[in-house]
């Protein structure tokens, strides 16, 4: 996962997908695993991927703030700004103080 991570924050974005996917077949329930596959999905502009991953990670666990910010982020990026504001909102009821949610209010 690391090696991904490195990818997802640098030029590498193709290889830090793929190695993500491939940790998300092994370990499909891990949150970390799918907010950073979502992250990637989300800079390589393929919003449909980071619908799905985010869209699942909240489906299962429904306190996690940074699925919430992520579908805000794509709903942002569609154009789409009432889902995006209820997603942030629903991520600002869950963590007010969250530094990303206070950001994304601004």
């Amino acid at each position: 996962r690391g090696r991904a991570l490195v990818g997802c924050c640098g030029d590498r974005l193709a290889e830090a997908r793929q190695s993500l996917e491939l940790a998300l077949r092994l370990a499909p329930a891990d949150p970390q695993v799918r907010r950073d596959l979502g992250y990637c999905c989300l800079q390589q502009g393929d919003l449909e991927c980071a619908e799905r991953v985010y869209g699942g990670l909240v489906a299962d666990r429904p306190w996690e703030v940074w699925g919430h910010i992520g579908l805000a982020q794509m709903a942002a990026l569609r154009g789409d700004l009432r889902s995006a504001a209820e997603a942030l909102e629903t991520a600002a009821r869950l963590d007010p103080r969250h530094p990303v949610v206070t950001n994304m209010r601004q």
